[in-house]
């Protein structure tokens, strides 16, 4: 069961010497069957869709402007923006955030140096809100060994950092307790020539460092 064909036709003048028809319009050409092609690239185009990473392609030009050549549809899944949208010129640019955008920039010469880079950075979504995006670039030259395309991978890393941060919170928190544990042994230590008093905890500012308390190492 044929889907798919591709035609080529090419057409030929000939004299005839005929005055009543003194000009013979032949056409030749072919037919191929493409089913199998477009099958494959239908099946490309669903799995890039479905992928969680962004695939993209950047030209490289003499100029060293490097113009968005290709990107995956599942762009805007990821962040909201169309791929017509990401060929504006300042797109990427104007949406990295202010605190990365310096040395993201300035990553990219190193990366051209390499052949090859990985950094993450947040990028701003459509909605303003930040997502952190690792991105993955290898450069790609032509025939003669220059540089002529930086193919790269957008992945979602938001929740990796999440993560992170949260787990150096957890690891302040509990560099903390020695701290918090020895204040409150002292409090409940009878002063020499007293009676022990009970005080409150909140009376006793445990939530603070106690003076004379053991430094505790943070990371």
């Amino acid at each position: 069961h044929v889907t798919g064909v591709q035609t080529c036709a090419l057409p030929i003048l000939s004299f005839t010497g005929s005055a009543d028809a003194p000009v013979d319009l032949e056409s030749h050409g072919t037919i191929q069957d493409i089913t199998e092609r477009r099958r494959d690239e239908e099946t490309i185009t669903r799995l890039l869709a479905a992928s969680p990473s962004v695939i993209y392609a950047l030209e490289v030009r003499a100029d060293n402007s490097f113009p968005l050549g290709w990107v995956s549809p599942n762009l805007e899944r990821m962040t909201g923006w169309s791929v017509e949208e990401s060929n504006q010129t300042r797109w990427w640019i104007d949406n990295i955030h202010p605190d990365d955008r310096a040395a993201v920039v300035a990553s990219h010469a190193a990366m051209m140096r390499q052949g090859a880079s990985t950094r993450e950075f947040r990028f701003r979504r459509r909605d303003g809100t930040y997502l952190w995006v690792r991105d993955e670039q290898r450069v790609v030259n032509d025939a003669s060994g220059r540089p002529a395309e930086i193919v790269g991978s957008w992945s979602d890393v938001s929740g990796r950092i999440v993560l992170e941060d949260q787990l150096r919170q957890a690891h302040k928190l509990e560099g903390d307790r020695p701290a918090r544990g020895w204040c409150r042994a002292r409090l409940q230590q009878p002063a020499h020539g007293h009676r022990r008093q009970r005080r409150p905890v909140a009376a006793a500012g445990l939530g603070q460092r106690c003076r004379g308390a053991p430094a505790v190492g943070r990371p």
